[in-house]
């Protein structure tokens, strides 16, 4: 062997090598006991072209090449499949933060998993802080698409949920469905447009709200997904979006029914004091958005709330007419 080859091996990572590791790793046993030889301390380097990255990366991505594992990792599609298993957490234990909170997520979780705030900070700020940077770079495209996929995702869970029988589980899956549009709520208009869209597709959801509830069942709805309803309705009427007649048309021919149906106090054995507060909510963005409406539209949107929702809430006859004057004297 020659003097180049001899240094070309001299200056491969060497493995356990503390001063050039830049991953430790922890191995646990199936009864989550630690190994003797916790952390192993590996390189970035050398996991670049292990077995694991090509298992996950060969059929999903051109190159098996990268110049760090952090590079590898940005791919956040491919890469949150390394923890797709809670237990996976424990696997990198040390990541940079960005990248970190890039991998995590919630459906990556248990329900009682104690990291879930942790984890919903990590991703909320990694999140925010790049939208708002530069909201046309690639990473806030990144972003805006993985939040809204969890989105969606969630939504899809959420409707699955409704054939369990555990109520904990159900609870559970609106609550995660919640937690991604709160931050929505706070990012840029197009993120807002995309969850607009979403629920514009949704029917199952608005079909399985619109049965008859149980009590814990009604409650849950209330609490989940009238502020997401309301929050789209307020970014549609505030002006925040500005989106096609066709969405502003479908969204309150899908949605308002539902809203209106959240806001009848018998759902609840308890009357909620907030009420007031949702029905000017209701009836303010409802009435500002029929408002950029052609008068076919205005027509039909009044026709579903005499025929869906005035039966739900009879005193919101009186806000919502007022709101919507021409369509009462074109009745």
């Amino acid at each position: 062997m020659d003097s180049t080859a001899n240094e070309q091996i001299d200056l491969r990572p060497q493995f356990g090598a503390t001063n050039s590791a830049d991953v430790r790793l922890r191995i646990f046993g199936p009864n989550r006991e630690e190994y003797d030889g916790n952390p192993l301390r590996l390189h970035s380097q050398t996991l670049q072209t292990s077995e694991l990255f090509k298992a996950l990366l060969s059929e999903r991505w051109p190159s098996l090449r990268f110049s760090n594992v952090d590079e590898c990792l940005a791919i956040l599609s491919v890469a949150s499949e390394l923890l797709v298993d809670k237990q996976n957490n424990n696997y990198l234990e040390f990541v940079r933060e960005n990248i970190k909170a890039m991998l995590y997520f919630l459906s990556s979780c248990d329900c009682a998993d104690d990291k879930q705030p942790i984890i919903r900070e990590a991703v909320g700020k990694f999140i925010l802080e790049n939208l708002q940077e530069d909201e046309s770079s690639g990473i806030a495209e990144m972003c805006r698409h993985i939040i809204l996929e969890e989105f969606k995702a969630n939504i899809a869970i959420a409707v699955t949920s409704n054939t369990e029988t555990n109520p904990a589980d159900e609870e559970h899956s609106y609550f995660a469905l919640l937690w991604p549009f709160t931050l929505i709520e706070r990012c840029d208009g197009t993120t807002m447009e995309g969850a607009v869209k979403i629920l514009c597709e949704e029917m199952k959801l608005a079909h399985i709200i619109m049965q008859p509830q149980k009590h814990y069942t009604a409650s849950r709805y209330r609490k989940i997904m009238l502020p997401i309803l309301l929050g789209c309705l307020d970014a549609l009427a505030n002006g925040k979006i500005i989106v096609e007649r066709k969405l502003r048309v479908g969204f309150l021919t899908i949605w308002l029914p539902v809203m209106a149906r959240l806001l009848c106090p018998n759902l609840y054995f308890n009357h909620i004091s907030d009420d007031h507060v949702l029905k000017t909510r209701l009836c303010r963005g409802v009435s500002n958005v029929v408002e950029t409406l052609p008068f076919a539209d205005w027509r039909g949107i009044y026709n579903i709330w005499i025929d869906c929702c005035a039966k739900y809430y009879i005193d919101l006859r009186i806000p919502f007419a007022s709101g919507c004057k021409v369509l009462q004297e074109h009745k």
